[in-house]
């Protein structure tokens, strides 16, 4: 007897093993069908694990860039770039939707993009001179980001196949908030790696994580498979069939018609003057970080934990008003909260202000993340659906492109504080044109479902 109560039984152990399980299955205890529940949990895990390199990349490669001895053209071409090839392959992606079927397109592309992630931690070991190095990495990156891009029109289109529109608020709130997390982590680690590791083999440390973990990731984005049901019957009408052959110019004319009602017209002017506003000072940040503040990169990654903090403690709560109040609400009020950083990255220059005006736009991003991509699929019809996304995608990958390198080029003549009141006036027409669309033609679509 006494040596059984000194050994924990067995069934401990695999209780332990089994708890993570349990409680993930209590968070995504949605009222809805077994299928639309795995898809759930394989999307929240996919998403959580694809998202420590955007920690690693989205608050360093600019820092990257400027630490390896880049020029500020390079700091600006590092926001611009990848966007810019984004843009150039949306046309080609819709294509390939078209011809091949969503999930296939997804899957390909991203373990193609995925995989590039992993190759990019070779980039600062190289035996070549830093500002080399540094081109290197942003041209690499730019390719394996266009990889990704076909596989996101991909999947914004079968999302509407998966989760049934009265539970996106939810599901994808409850996957922002996993995915807020581990861009946190990607974000710490990157800076204690610099910190730690120097520059090149602290950056390598930090890509290699990253890449990583976007590869182990793609195993759960292939368990995602389209449900039975009403909402996956009204989303087959926007899934081609692969193989069918379009005559050209069949996407454009579906977009183009879509464009002609008043709540997508409203949607596409209010995402591209957020766009411009956001992505303005896209360049100046790593340069402001470094050259001006001359902050060490732990400093830098807790204002990005500050985000990230923010966005994990709000997920949910997004989700919930999502569902409730409605996409467009979500939009109007989250890109509001993204007016805190110009305002006070125009005359603040103690890292502690930085940190609190990034948390509050932290808590934008939270519902910005769900509004984004919501909004498009709630004012397109099935038909239109892929079209729609990406020439909506279209436009704002190409203002990421030119926006950082405008101001670049008005960086000198405007400085910090202009630069950042001129992005803050960008956000702010953004979200006056949400609020004002929400106000004369209501929330798109049917009202969320109430039962269960």
């Amino acid at each position: 007897m006494g040596r059984a109560r000194g050994r924990p039984p067995a069934r401990w152990f695999l209780g332990l093993w089994r708890a993570p399980r349990r409680w993930l299955g209590a968070l995504l205890a949605y009222p809805a069908p077994r299928a639309v529940r795995r898809n759930a949990a394989w999307s929240l895990l996919e998403g959580a694990l694809g998202s420590v390199s955007a920690g690693v990349l989205g608050s360093f490669l600019g820092v990257y860039v400027v630490r390896l001895g880049g020029p500020a053209l390079l700091v600006g071409l590092s926001s611009a770039l990848p966007p810019l090839l984004a843009s150039l392959v949306q046309p080609w992606a819709v294509r390939l939707t078209a011809r091949q079927g969503a999930r296939p397109v997804m899957l390909r592309w991203a373990l193609v993009a995925r995989a590039g992630l992993l190759l990019l931690a070779v980039v600062p070991l190289l035996p070549a001179p830093g500002t080399a190095l540094a081109w290197a990495l942003v041209l690499a990156y730019a390719l394996a980001n266009g990889a990704a891009t076909l596989a996101l029109v991909a999947w914004t289109a079968l999302m509407a196949r998966l989760f049934p529109g009265h539970l996106r608020g939810r599901v994808f709130g409850d996957r922002n908030l996993f995915v807020s997390l581990t861009t946190l982590l990607g974000t710490l680690a990157g800076g204690l790696l610099l910190d730690l590791l120097g520059t090149r083999a602290g950056s390598a440390a930090a890509l290699f994580l990253g890449g990583a973990t976007a590869v182990v990731s793609w195993f759960f984005l292939r368990r995602l498979e389209p449900v039975d049901g009403a909402e996956a019957e009204a989303g087959a009408a926007a899934e081609p069939v692969p193989g069918r052959e379009e005559a050209p110019g069949d996407d454009l004319r579906l977009a183009l018609a879509a464009l002609r009602r008043p709540l997508p017209q409203l949607v596409f002017a209010g995402g591209a003057l957020f766009q411009l506003g956001l992505m303005l000072p896209a360049a100046a940040y790593p340069i402001f970080y470094v050259r001006t503040l001359h902050l060490p990169g732990s400093w830098i990654s807790a204002i990005g934990v500050g985000s990230s903090v923010a966005a994990i403690a709000t997920s949910r709560l997004w989700g919930a008003w999502h569902d409730r109040r409605g996409v467009l609400w979500t939009y109007a009020v989250s890109t509001a909260l993204f007016l805190a950083v110009p305002a006070v990255y125009s005359w603040a220059r103690s890292p502690w202000l930085l940190l609190l005006a990034n948390s509050v736009t932290g808590v934008g991003a939270a519902g910005y993340a769900l509004a984004n991509f919501n909004a498009v699929l709630a004012v397109a019809r099935p038909a239109e659906r892929t079209a729609l996304v990406a020439l909506f995608n279209l436009v704002l990958y190409a203002l990421a492109a030119l926006a950082p390198m405008l101001g670049t080029a008005l960086l000198p003549s405007a400085g910090l504080p202009g630069l950042f009141l001129a992005a803050g006036a960008g956000r702010a027409g953004g979200a006056l044109l949400f609020a004002w669309a929400r106000r004369r033609w209501g929330e798109p679509g049917p009202r969320p479902s109430t039962a269960g």
